[in-house]
């Protein structure tokens, strides 16, 4: 009987050993997937940046706003029929906020190429709107600025956009861009869940990990000039605390049948409304 014990506690023992040794290893595993992915989506981004200068010779805009400082709409938004989601790029009224009634139940509309996925994703309500994890180098996206490759200075050294280690803002919001200072500090700037770098989209097109340890004087320099005024006018642009979405908004999904493409309309009560699109032909 006492063989048998030992025999069974020698093999408890091996499986804590194979446990403790294994599982150490499949979580680092996945934060290596999971920082590629990171890198992938920057690399996206980057691509639709440049496709998008290659259309208007400028870098859009971080947030349009009007004469009287009302917010209209983000990058993000701006650089969509680049980022291949034609379907919810052509539902969007550019004349109208971002958060009207009208426009509202598309940002509602998840886009997992503006999702960091080390990020823990908060418990969140499908009527509230979905958050992006990158953020635009305000000085080279702002408000209301259209800069050219062509002006910025040392480009290769300069970032267009980095991860955010917090403060995360709706992926159609006008406001989502911010200065480098220091990395994984507080107020939450650029960085990540790891605390342990960021990783940054450079004006070239490639991504790079920078480390914490960096100094301030490459900060510096990845941040490039102020071409956009940045610092003048974030003090005429005050950003709202929150961002509900109208009671009356209506989610918004799209999916293709063999014979036509359908659009799905629901209320924040359940009433749903499906639109098929056959041939050219509309019918409901």
């Amino acid at each position: 009987m006492w063989r048998k014990r030992i025999n069974v506690g020698i093999l408890v023992l091996a499986c804590l050993l194979v446990v403790c040794v294994v599982f150490p290893m499949i979580l680092r595993l996945r934060e290596t997937a999971r920082r590629m992915q990171s890198r992938n989506n920057l690399k996206h981004i980057g691509l639709a940046l440049h496709n998008y200068h290659d259309s208007y010779n400028c870098f859009p805009a971080g947030g349009i706003f009007n004469l009287e400082r009302q917010a209209y709409h983000g990058w993000m938004t701006t650089i969509l029929p680049f980022i291949d989601d034609y379907p919810l790029w052509s539902s969007i009224d550019g004349k109208e906020p971002w958060d009207t009634t009208k426009n509202a139940g598309s940002f509602l509309h998840e886009l997992p190429c503006y999702e960091n996925p080390s990020e823990p994703l908060p418990q969140r309500s499908k009527w509230e709107f979905p958050l992006a994890h990158y953020s635009a180098n305000s000085r080279i996206m702002a408000v209301n600025s259209f800069t050219k490759l062509e002006s910025i200075e040392n480009a290769e050294r300069v970032f267009l956009a980095g991860e955010l280690a917090g403060d995360f803002l709706p992926w159609g919001c006008p406001y989502n861009w911010r200065e480098l200072g220091s990395l994984n500090d507080n107020p939450p700037t650029y960085g990540r869940s790891t605390r342990d770098g960021c990783h940054f989209l450079f004006t070239d097109g490639r991504v790079e990990f920078v480390a914490n340890e960096v100094s301030a004087d490459i900060l510096k320099k990845m941040s490039g000039d102020d071409l956009t005024g940045f610092k003048a006018n974030s003090l005429k642009i005050q950003r709202p605390s929150s961002f509900p979405v109208p009671i009356d908004a209506l989610r918004i999904s799209w999916d293709w049948e063999p014979d036509a493409f359908v659009t799905t309309r629901e209320d924040i009560h359940g009433k749903v409304t499906t639109e098929k699109v056959k041939k050219g032909k509309n019918s409901k």
